[in-house]
Formats: C-alpha cells, sequence, structure tokens
C-alpha cells in the first residue's frame, strides 16, 4: 500500500487523535513479528501453541493490517493488501448521461483515471456524512481495476488479530471466494445491517467493522456504471 505524505497519524486510538477538521495521511502500521512464517504453519511449524489453535489463524499473535475509516458515521476496515492508495480528497468529473447510483464520476490520481465509487451507495450504508466534503480516498485494487473510494476521514492503519473478532450474531457462513476462506479461517462473516463484515474489532471507545474485501470487491465489479440516464434520452 503507498502513502501519498510522510507525516505518520495515530496508528491506533490510544495515541492523541486528529482534529475533525484536518485529515492527516496514513502510514502503515508497524511490522509485527511474523512468527506464522517462521516457527508456525507457514514455517518449520515448532512452535509449541499449534497443539492447542491447529493453524496459526487461530492464534492471537497471528495479524491482519487494515486501513481504518469513517464514512457515514460508520468506522470501517479495509484489508490493507486491497489498498493500494492513500491520499488527500481531489476533484472530480462528472460523467454525462450516466445515472449508476454508486458512480461519483471520474478523479485524477498521480495520472491515472479512476472511477470514484460511493461505498456507502454501493453497499447501502444509511446516514449522513460527518464531514461537509471527502476527507481523503481510498484506491482499491479489485486484481487489475481499480476504483477511488471516497472516505469521510482517514484513521490509521491497524493490525488485526482474526482469532480476536467479535461476531454478530446471525452470521452467514462464508462462502469459498470469500476473504476469509481465502485465509483458511473457519469464522463466518459477520453482517451489520447487509454490511459484509468479517467481523468487529474495538477502535478506541468505538467498534470498527471489519469488510470483507471479497465481497466488497465483488460489489464493486458487478457495478454498471455505463447504464444511461433515461432524462437523456438512453443514451450511451
Amino acid at each position: 500500500m503507498s502513502v501519498d505524505a510522510p507525516a505518520p497519524i495515530p496508528k491506533s486510538p490510544t495515541e492523541e487523535p486528529a482534529p475533525r477538521t484536518a485529515t492527516p495521511p496514513v502510514v502503515p502500521a508497524s511490522e509485527p513479528d511474523r512468527c506464522w512464517e517462521s516457527i508456525g504453519v507457514r514455517g518449520d511449524r515448532s512452535c509449541p501453541d499449534l497443539d492447542e489453535f491447529m493453524t496459526c489463524e487461530n492464534c492471537p499473535a497471528f495479524t491482519v493490517a487494515v486501513v481504518v475509516f469513517e464514512t457515514r458515521g460508520r468506522i470501517l476496515a479495509l484489508s490493507a493488501d486491497v489498498v493500494r492508495l492513500v491520499t488527500e480528497a481531489r476533484p472530480m468529473r462528472a460523467v454525462p448521461r450516466r445515472r449508476a447510483r454508486p458512480l461519483l464520476g471520474l478523479v485524477a490520481v498521480h495520472d491515472e483515471l479512476l472511477v470514484a465509487i460511493s461505498l456507502p451507495a454501493a453497499l447501502g450504508i444509511e446516514g449522513e456524512s460527518a464531514e461537509a466534503s471527502p476527507g481523503g480516498i481510498l484506491v482499491i485494487d479489485g486484481g487489475g481495476e481499480r476504483w477511488a473510494v471516497p472516505v469521510d476521514r482517514l484513521l490509521g492503519v491497524h493490525r488485526v488479530s482474526p482469532a480476536s473478532l467479535v461476531a454478530t450474531p446471525g452470521a452467514a457462513p462464508v462462502d469459498e471466494s470469500s476473504e476469509a476462506a481465502l485465509l483458511g479461517e473457519d469464522e463466518p462473516a459477520a453482517p451489520d445491517d447487509g454490511l459484509p463484515l468479517r467481523g468487529r474489532f474495538t477502535w478506541g471507545e468505538r467498534e470498527a467493522g471489519w469488510l470483507d474485501a471479497a465481497k466488497v470487491l465483488a460489489t464493486l465489479a458487478v457495478i454498471d456504471l455505463a447504464e444511461p440516464d433515461p432524462e437523456d434520452g438512453g443514451e450511451r
């Protein structure tokens, strides 16, 4: 994941937060001791805790880096593996005669013109934005296709242990294409008002929802950006 600016921001809510009127740049969280690659299932399997946890993903020591952000009053996170860049908000160009509700327009990021998508509209997140204008943009990579996703606030990069996630009651089983399945985890995704969540973790005094990246990417991939506006005569 790339970052446009070098100045650090808090990597966890235990540090002093930035003012709501300013959106500082996001920097990667510190790299943990990747014991799962040395003595775990990806290493020589000499870890004494393997007998108890069976696989590293069930151990609290196993963590995944996530980008934490706020949108429509919700604290959410996406795995850093799919967030290729975080940057400041940029001007958007309207796309004429297109009516796809999640489509916000086009935005130039490092000389690349990207489709800007409203994550709340794509995922059905209700509520009002806490800020008058986007506080930053996530550039999400879906395996060759990229989208620019404006968010109200960029909060930082955090390391989450999948074993410590709090599941939402009534969670549905994860299909084989989901991020949890790809990581070899047994925990089901936890929906929240229809959101494709893997689960929740604590962020300061609030709860953050960890979005299932595979399901988010699948949702973005099927948006019909060429859908015409009938008020313009149905032209494409």
